[in-house]
């Protein structure tokens, strides 16, 4: 039996004991506006937020569990129109937030919560990429866990950084010359 590593309401536990009606709930810090859906029918209110139901045009691809400091990745996709989800391919994506939840539903279908939900995965969007087959069109988004790789990654520091960050700041005005200079230094022989 594999031991629960996240705290579960009382309620739900209950609930998962017997017949129950599973329910994920997706945020996404999309640009230009939050992204609150889940996945049955119609419309969820929860935690202040009305969120839309996606039904069978959207999945949810979960890691297992991991401890640590291992990172992981899950797979949210949605179906719908080319023309619709053309319009979202350059949508500046990556390191924004996004926050899978797991709930239990009172009825098949319904729309009132057993509790409160609980994170099944809290990590940054990844890559956008539109998925064409038989099936139809789908938006397909990646996530990672723990802070993206790239997000303040730099192949290097100089003065024209630290002055777009620090306005007037001439604390990088010698740093072209540090490394030439570090490299010139020499020990004494004692």
């Amino acid at each position: 039996m594999v031991a629960l590593t996240r705290d579960v309401p009382s309620a739900m536990m209950t609930a998962l004991a017997g017949t129950f009606f599973p329910v994920l709930f997706v945020y996404l810090d999309w640009p230009g506006g939050a992204i609150r859906v889940h996945s049955s029918s119609g419309t969820i209110t929860w935690g202040g937020y009305d969120w839309d139901g996606v039904g069978q045009f959207g999945s949810v691809s979960l890691p297992g569990e991991f401890g640590g400091m291992v990172n992981t990745e899950a797979q949210l996709s949605l179906m719908g129109d080319p023309e619709t989800l053309d319009e979202h391919t350059d949508a500046a994506i990556r390191n924004r937030d996004a926050v899978i939840y797991f709930g239990c539903l009172t009825s098949r279908a319904g729309s009132t919560l057993v509790s409160d939900p609980v994170v099944a995965f809290s990590g940054q969007m990844d890559v956008f990429s539109l998925d064409v087959s038989e099936a139809g069109h789908a938006a397909v988004v990646s996530l990672i866990t723990g802070p993206g790789a790239r997000r303040d990654a730099a192949v290097y520091h100089s003065d024209q950084d630290q002055a777009l960050k620090f306005p007037g700041d001439t604390a990088g005005r010698l740093l072209a010359l540090a490394v030439a200079n570090a490299q010139k230094t020499t020990w004494p022989e004692s």
